[in-house]
């Protein structure tokens, strides 16, 4: 009984890291995707538009970095953005307060990322 509890409380993580994972859900060439497209398969496991999940909800975030280069170079590949940029405000309040977790790596373009973010502050 107890190893039932152990893994019907670990399953939901495992689940949900599964499905963050870049691409999990995806099928399409992403160059053939729309920005929405782009949002469902990449993002929309774990984020909203504007209701915050595993991850913040993104409506806004464009709004929330300093430099729309740095924050495409975050979604490209957080973990190696919090080890380049130590001491970056935001990503490191982002770290914290989704408890110290980062997103998988991103396999779109710059152009794909910015897309997908303009796409949300339409939404």
């Amino acid at each position: 009984m107890k190893y039932l509890k152990i893994a019907l409380f670990t399953l939901p993580f495992i689940v949900s890291s599964m499905s963050c994972s870049s691409s999990f859900f995806a099928t399409e060439d992403p160059a053939n995707m729309t920005p929405g497209e782009l949002f469902r398969s990449y993002c929309a496991s774990c984020h909203r538009v504007d209701i915050k999940m595993i991850g913040p909800a993104l409506k806004g975030a464009k709004g929330r970095w300093e430099d729309e280069k740095l924050m495409v170079e975050f979604i490209h590949n957080s973990s190696d953005f919090v080890a380049k940029y130590p001491n970056h405000a935001y990503a490191n309040k982002l770290y914290e307060e989704y408890n110290r977790s980062l997103m998988s790596e991103r396999s779109l373009t710059d152009a794909q990322i910015l897309s997908i973010m303009n796409w949300v502050e339409t939404q």
